[in-house]
């Protein structure tokens, strides 16, 4: 998941390219309104988009990967294949959504007893 997208970045490489949000859309097989969408972070960009991304730009995925807000790109791509179905990774240390829903509950856990610390702190004065 895309923390967030440097719009900028890529308006400034699609421009130094002599290239156009078109092209992204045309090349990666999507809307151009899909492209704003992602642009405007109000959708989140695919492995497949990010790699169609960086053949547009002639750039490596992972630095797309970056500009997209997209932490950890071969995370990503692990993701993404246990959810479609097609993970080739053997079973071997993939990550499932229930491994990721447990460590968001960990954090919330993490998250509530952080705040009744500080309340406690803040109390004590």
């Amino acid at each position: 998941m895309a923390l967030f997208f440097d719009y900028d970045w890529f308006d400034d490489r699609l421009k130094s390219l002599g290239l156009s949000r078109d092209s992204l859309a045309r090349n990666s097989g999507m809307t151009i309104d899909e492209v704003d969408m992602i642009f405007d972070d109000r959708r989140a960009i695919s492995v497949s988009e990010i790699h169609s991304f960086a053949d547009t730009l002639s750039i490596n995925p992972e630095i797309v990967a970056k500009y997209c807000g997209v932490g950890d790109l071969a995370l990503e791509t692990r993701i993404e294949e246990n959810v479609s179905g097609n993970n080739t990774s053997g079973g071997d240390g993939a990550v499932t959504r229930e491994m990721i829903m447990g460590v968001h509950e960990r954090i919330d856990r993490l998250e509530t007893l952080l705040e009744m610390i500080l309340t406690k702190l803040e109390a004590r004065g």
